[in-house]
């Protein structure tokens, strides 16, 4: 091949590989503009799963609570040392009944949405019609108010829930509009929650089990302080865990002013 022939080919080749880099290139681009403009695709919070169940809670002030299942590890009953007793009715006709001996206090009349999450429920005393609920929710499934009215006196009460980082950190309640209570709280977040039942009742609904009212709280309570309206009287609560070997909680020391309750559960 004569040297004129071998420099035309090279200027070919050299012009071939250029336009093949400007082609890349452009490709390139087009794929990011492309990426960039596509919608964020919007993921949904991991569900949480609790592989073992609280079974017992005995406390120090001599209260225990012992907790029953059905075959597909759903709350059935609690039964105390202390003649009362609660039962619940799962699926879609989710009702709560809890027994003492002399009062019979009753959630029923439950309403559903897609999701399984208790949106409406008429609350009775003795049999009597008390009170009606209704209950909001956010899209990461948190519950964010609940309204009570009562029946007799046409009182509304309306609580009002404030989440970060998957915890309750602010609770407010009103009656008729006037600011009667205001809750705040923090969390170990070393320590990840593992109840299966709102054992504290933080958000004042009674009967907060898995699923029906909403999503847990990512962490262990670390403080609970309160504010009582008009007369701003103010407590809190400070919560101590130790935990076994799985990260579920065995042992709470509960302090209020000094004084101690230790509270010990049992998972299986």
């Amino acid at each position: 091949m004569n040297a004129f022939l071998q420099h035309q080919i090279t200027k070919h080749l050299e012009k071939i590989m250029k336009q093949l880099l400007i082609a890349i290139s452009a490709m390139l681009v087009f794929a990011s503009c492309k990426k960039g403009n596509d919608p964020v695709q919007k993921t949904e919070p991991p569900v949480q799963e609790f592989k073992k169940k609280l079974k017992t809670l005995n406390n120090s002030s001599n209260f225990n609570r012992s907790f029953n299942y059905n075959a597909e590890r759903r709350i059935l009953s609690i039964t105390t040392n202390s003649n009362s007793s609660t039962s619940f009715i799962q699926g879609a006709d989710f009702s709560v009944k809890t027994q003492s001996q002399n009062d019979i206090y009753e959630l029923k009349n439950t309403t559903q949405n897609a999701d399984g999450r208790i949106v409406k429920a008429e609350r009775f005393y003795n049999n009597v019609f008390h009170s009606k609920f209704e209950y909001t929710y956010n899209q990461e499934g948190f519950l964010t108010a609940m309204q009570q009215k009562v029946i007799s006196t046409g009182m509304v009460t309306i609580w009002e829930y404030t989440y970060q980082q998957g915890n309750l950190i602010s609770m407010k309640s009103y009656d008729n509009g006037v600011l009667r209570y205001d809750h705040q709280f923090t969390y170990h977040t070393d320590k990840l929650n593992q109840f299966n039942i709102d054992v504290l009742d933080l958000r004042e609904i009674g009967y907060m089990v898995e699923g029906n009212f909403g999503r847990f709280n990512k962490n262990l309570l670390k403080s609970w302080t309160y504010t009582q309206y008009p007369t701003n009287e103010t407590k809190t609560e400070e919560y101590f865990y130790t935990t076994d070997s799985e990260g579920y909680p065995a042992k709470l020391e509960l302090k209020i002013k000094g004084n101690t309750n230790i509270h010990n559960f049992i998972f299986e």
